[in-house]
């Protein structure tokens, strides 16, 4: 067997598990196992580190990472066990979601779907939130209480940044071009997560701490998330209707043949 032979086989297996991560059936079970493991296990984790840890827990003196480390909770194994399940869950949505805003039907006259734009944006978006995710696994591994290297900083980094980048060019896709999503969640994923990432950056507020700035950025993106993933199930709810209909339609004509 060849090279290109090889090659070519390994393309196709690639191609294979690249279509079961976006098929509908596997991004409908990341949206509801997301909800059901995130939000009560990041209220849990809270609500232990808070009660039994040695010095309490709130969102203005505490990072989120504090939630990963002994010295601030009995049971940091909560968060990292939910920022790694969490990691891969994001990975389909997001790649679904690029997929359905470029490769979906188009609305509007004024950008077509072969625009060079918003394919480039939707690269980046897409890159961005595959390595914000990757950021937010390693945030997972290496935690508070192990991080050689900093790696636990560099993978955070990682997340914020690219899920700011990805949610960034994912808005400006949504504002140049008439897609499902409605131009408010467009806006929001451009001038809200980018507002508050640079107050954190750049700019020292005294009133305000930079734990609380940093649950104001993690906040931000479920701003425009959560909205995002309830628009993904009506729209493969639509789509499985509108081909249930299509079949029994086909079936009718041909029974009638």
């Amino acid at each position: 067997m060849s090279i290109k032979n090889l090659e070519q086989i390994l393309e196709n297996e690639l191609n294979k598990i690249y279509k079961r991560i976006l098929a509908k059936k596997t991004v409908r079970i990341c949206i509801y196992t997301f909800f059901i493991i995130f939000y009560p296990g990041i209220v849990l984790a809270i609500t232990i580190a808070d009660v039994y840890g040695p010095e309490g827990y709130n969102i203005f003196n505490n990072y989120i990472s504090d939630l990963g480390s002994i010295r601030y909770t009995p049971a940091p194994f909560i968060l990292d066990v939910l920022l790694i399940s969490t990691s891969i869950l994001l990975i389909p949505i997001f790649l679904y979601l690029e997929q359905i805003i470029v490769s979906g039907p188009n609305l509007s006259k004024r950008f077509l779907n072969t625009s060079i734009f918003i394919k480039i944006l939707a690269r980046i978006g897409k890159i961005s939130f595959i390595l914000g995710s990757i950021g937010l696994l390693g945030a997972g591994i290496f935690n508070e209480d192990f991080s050689p290297f900093n790696i636990h900083i560099i993978t955070a980094i990682f997340f914020f940044g690219g899920y700011f980048i990805g949610a960034f060019s994912t808005g400006l896709i949504i504002l140049l071009k008439k897609v499902i999503i409605p131009k408010a969640i467009g806006y929001i994923m451009v001038f809200n997560s980018s507002g508050i990432f640079i107050l954190y950056a750049f700019i020292k507020v005294t009133f305000i701490t930079y734990y609380f700035i940093e649950w104001c950025l993690f906040l931000s993106i479920l701003i425009w998330f959560v909205p995002i993933t309830i628009i993904i199930l009506r729209y493969q709810d639509k789509s499985i209707k509108k081909n249930s209909l299509t079949n029994r339609e086909k079936k009718k004509n041909f029974e009638c043949k």
